[in-house]
This record gives C-alpha cells, structure tokens and sequence, in this order.
C-alpha cells in the first residue's frame, strides 16, 4: 500500500484502514480461514466422536493444506507447541488433543501487502477433550501471517495468544453442544 493510499482510523487502532484494491485478497483470506475451520471440524461425527482414522485423516490433511509448506505453528505449551511444516501440521492435526470440537473465528483485521499478509482473529471453540465427557470453552486470539502462492492464499504462520480454557458445568455445556448438531 503506498503511503497516498493509506488512512488513519480510530476504528483500525490508529493503523492504516484497508485500501478497497485490498478487498479481494482479504476476503480470499477469510474464505481461507473458513475453509481451515470446516476442515478442522471435519474429523468429528455428529454425535460428538472422533470420524473412523481414514476419514480423520482427510480431514487433516485438508487442514493441513491451508498452510504453506514450511509455515510455523506456535500453539504454546497447552496447544500444539511449535511446529513448521505442514507435514508436521498434519501428524498434530490428525492427532488433535479434542474428541469433538467447534471452531469459531470471529473480528478478522488483516493487512495485506502485495503477496503477504498479516492478520489477527478472535477464536472461539466448544471442544470435548479426548477421554473425557466434559466440555472445555477454549478462547483465543491468534495472530497470522499469510503467504498468495499460485495465486492462492496459504497461511505462513499462527500464533496463539491469551489461550483461555473455561470448564463450565459439564450438563450445561453439553447442553449447549447438543444444541449445535
């Protein structure tokens, strides 16, 4: 973005807002990170199981083709620690800690810059940890770098920050899972 494009707004924390030639890369990011979500979701049935191994896989490597070859995942200690590459991504992902999960990613700021972008989202997930029966919260905000590699955007790098985990009562929370299949 040249420095005749950009615009300072309170609204975008005084940063530069987003130039209308950007739009069409940012939304592209966001069907990138919705399609991420589905994938992720994708290895649950909907009686809140794991899918049988094949069909998880799938699901995995599909996750795990949202991202570029040599791209980082930082989950912190709690989440994934760190990885690079997506083969890696995928051995994590096929193994996942969660027995069932929901994933959603909400309040997108992105910030593209020719090829490369950076963005950050509000992450809001109802997961059951594998071997257990109660239902964890899981709140997030993650930061990202993406990667346009023929022509399709990829993320480069994730990074979770203020990771929460909430137990509420386990009959609520199951309540409030049942209500979403």
């Amino acid at each position: 973005m040249t420095r005749a494009k950009q615009r300072s707004s309170p609204a975008w924390g005084g940063q530069s807002a987003p130039d209308a030639s950007d739009a069409g890369a940012s939304l592209a990011i966001q069907q990138l990170k919705a399609r991420y979500a589905r994938f992720a979701d994708d290895k649950y049935t909907p009686r809140r199981q794991r899918k049988p191994q094949a069909a998880l896989d799938r699901a995995a490597w599909n996750q795990a083709s949202c991202f570029t070859t040599d791209a980082v995942w930082d989950g912190g200690r709690r989440f994934g620690s760190r990885l690079q590459g997506r083969e890696a991504l995928f051995r994590f992902f096929r193994g996942g800690p969660w027995r069932f999960a929901l994933h959603y990613y909400v309040a997108p700021m992105i910030e593209v810059k020719g090829d490369r972008a950076r963005g950050s989202w509000r992450l809001w997930q109802i997961a059951i940890p594998e071997g257990s029966e109660e239902a964890v919260l899981f709140a997030a905000i993650t930061r990202e770098d993406y990667r346009r590699e023929g022509g399709t955007w990829l993320h480069s790098a994730v990074r979770f920050e203020q990771a929460h985990f909430v137990r509420p009562t386990a009959g609520a929370a199951l309540s409030v899972v049942a209500a979403l299949t």
